[in-house]
């Protein structure tokens, strides 16, 4: 079986980010390492603050009704 690299999904795109480290993931049934999971570091973090603080800018103007949809 082969190892999927689960990446970072930031400002609507998946991407590996900077940080090196991984955590592996495990099927619970079976003990079978079924993929990592890409761990964030200090400048993933600040990407993704700096990426939500800019959606939330016009986050309120959208309806609540299309905010309730997402």
């Amino acid at each position: 079986m082969t190892v999927k690299t689960i990446p970072h999904f930031l400002n609507g795109e998946e991407t590996n980010g900077v940080g090196e480290r991984t955590q592996p993931v495990f099927n619970p049934a079976t003990g079978e390492q079924t993929g990592e999971l890409r761990l964030a570091d200090a400048a993933d973090l600040e990407t993704a603050v700096a990426n939500a603080r800019k959606a939330a800018e016009t986050w309120g103007d959208i309806s609540l009704a299309k905010r309730t949809a997402v």
